[in-house]
């Protein structure tokens, strides 16, 4: 019965105190309303603090937090205003207590009376060094007085006739030859001090001039490279964009790309589409169609750029094209199939447009994030409206296949050899061979001729008749 009666006894009485905490904690928050109210900020700063402190930080009230806000921010409003920063440091060490209250404002806020402080510590060095000469200065001018009065004291001396005149003015010249003394240490110590700031400061701007015309210089020179390379691959393109029109206009001319044994036979022309025979239009080109085609290049750049852009891969889609297109030629494709090839091959990685752009700037991937990748094949659909109906089984070949092997252990269908259209097949070497010659943080850096041996060496991959001929081509 005594157990239970202490029992009873103890639990009113944390009730209690639980009651009597949450008063005192209401009565400290009205205090901080009421102080913020009459823009007694330093006072609603510390009654607020005690609020806040009394709360686990996932369990704070909305009510305190908001309030809490309110106050840090006007505290520190105010503290700009006034130009005092006396408690500044305060502050930010509670905004480090209590990170929470840091809303983007009051951050913001916090940066900004950082900068104010730092300008005001400059601003004090600046009035010292100011005062320094002000004191050389008036030293001077008490230098110059004294050696006036001292000469008019040693004139005096010499008309004096009474020794105790005389002795009067010794005293005197002693006391003033004494006070020239101290003027004179006190000059050269200040232009000691004078010179060694006026040296320390010279050197600081000849640091700062220097350091901002090397920055300069290095920033231009890299605009200089980046325009010059830009340049370049923009002249190269459009070269291929003309040398694609003369040939559309001329069927009958070819590119001059060396001599190649066809080891393909009839599959060099072979326009497969998901391993049936695509029904292609003839080879020679109308003046309606060449136009229509050259509208289609044009379109395909644009969204090409689009592609480069959101993957982080700077004229990819006009290089790969660009190599399609001599490659497709070089196996003796007819103009009409190059100049579509031309085209497909600035799409065919469309679907990675519909993939969260967040996903290429990563070091790593997940295994999820992985499959997101390689579901780009089967969405670049979405991305064709443009295209004409005519030319899209070859469109949808290029962006759905691009990533099968010969050996049949691609994706997305694991189809093999001559079941992949030719289209696929080509862009599959192109793709790893700008790869391997490109600068990736993942891998080194090949020459040409030592990917060409790297595609040579994965045969079971890639079509070796297009590798020869990607090999003559380079």
């Amino acid at each position: 019965m005594i157990k239970k009666s202490a029992f009873i006894v103890i639990f009113f009485c944390a009730i209690f105190s639980l009651n009597a905490q949450s008063s005192l904690v209401d009565r400290y928050l009205a205090a901080a309303n009421t102080s913020y109210s009459e823009k007694d900020y330093a006072k609603a700063f510390s009654y607020i603090n005690y609020v806040y402190g009394q709360y686990d930080a996932d369990k704070t009230p909305r009510n305190v937090e908001v309030l809490a806000e309110l106050i840090y921010y006007d505290y520190l409003n105010h503290m700009r205003v006034t130009n005092n920063f006396s408690e500044f440091q305060v502050v930010k060490d509670r905004l480090a207590e209590f990170p929470a209250i840091s809303s983007d404002r009051v951050t913001r806020l916090v940066r900004t009376l950082n900068t104010l402080e730092s300008q005001n510590t400059n601003l004090e060095t600046t009035v010292s060094t100011v005062l320094d000469l002000r004191d050389a200065v008036e030293y001077k001018i008490q230098l110059e007085r004294t050696k006036a009065e001292l000469h008019a004291l040693e004139k005096a001396l010499e008309d004096a006739r009474e020794s105790a005149e005389k002795e009067k003015l010794y005293r005197d010249k002693e006391f003033l030859e004494t006070q020239k003394e101290l003027y004179e240490k006190a000059l050269n110590l200040s232009n000691e001090r004078d010179g060694v700031n006026k040296t320390f400061v010279l050197l600081i701007i000849i640091a700062v001039v220097v350091l901002f015309f090397v920055l300069f210089v290095v920033m231009m020179i890299i605009v200089r490279i980046s325009t010059k390379n830009a340049k370049k691959q923009q002249e190269q393109f459009e070269a291929t964009l003309q040398m694609v029109s003369q040939i559309a206009r001329n069927p009958s001319e070819r590119l001059s790309l060396g001599s190649f044994v066809d080891s393909f036979g009839d599959a060099a022309s072979n326009g497969r589409i998901g391993g049936t025979q695509a029904s292609l239009p003839r080879p020679e080109l109308t003046e309606e169609e060449r136009l229509e085609l050259q509208d289609l290049a044009l379109k395909c750049e644009a969204v090409g750029e689009d592609i480069d852009r959101v993957t982080g891969r700077k004229n990819n889609s006009k290089n790969v094209a660009e190599l399609v297109y001599k490659i497709s030629h070089q196996l003796s494709c007819s103009t009409y199939d190059s100049m579509l090839y031309f085209c497909a091959a600035m799409v065919y990685d469309a679907g990675f447009l519909k993939i969260d752009p967040e996903i290429f700037t990563k070091e790593s991937l997940s295994t999820e994030e992985k499959y997101e990748i390689r579901s780009h094949v089967k969405q670049a659909t979405e991305s064709f409206d443009f295209i004409p109906e005519k030319y899209l089984p070859v469109f949808l070949d290029a962006a759905l296949m691009h990533h099968e092997n010969m050996d049949g252990s691609g994706y997305p269908t694991g189809a093999s050899g001559e079941n992949i259209p030719l289209i696929a097949r080509i862009i599959r070497v192109v793709e790893s061979f700008i790869s391997l010659i490109s600068r990736r943080n993942y891998r080194g850096i090949f020459d040409k001729e030592a990917a060409i041996t790297e595609l040579k060496n994965s045969s079971h991959l890639y079509d070796s008749a297009i590798i020869d001929a990607l090999d003559t081509i380079i």
